[in-house]
C-alpha cells in the first residue's frame, strides 16, 4: 500500500501496516504538508518529528490526557 493510499483509503491507524519509515519519505512529507494552503499564505504550522518511540508513547500520553 503506497503513503497516498494510506493516507486518502485508511482511517483506523491501529490497522495500518508496520513499516520503516526513512528520512527521505519524512522530508518529502513534510515539503509537501508545506506547500497546503493557510490563511492569508501565513503558513502557522511547524512540525516536530519524533524518533524515539518512548518519546512518541510520552508525548501521545500528554496530548491525549
Amino acid at each position: 500500500m503506497s503513503v497516498r493510499n494510506t493516507i486518502t483509503d485508511r482511517r483506523a491507524y491501529r490497522s495500518l501496516e508496520p513499516f520503516n519509515v526513512t528520512d527521505d519519505l519524512i522530508y518529502d512529507l513534510a515539503e509537501c504538508a508545506g506547500l497546503s494552503s493557510s490563511c492569508f499564505n501565513n503558513q502557522p504550522w511547524r512540525y516536530v518529528f519524533v524518533y524515539d518511540r518512548s518519546l512518541s508513547v510520552i508525548i501521545k500520553n500528554v496530548v491525549l490526557n
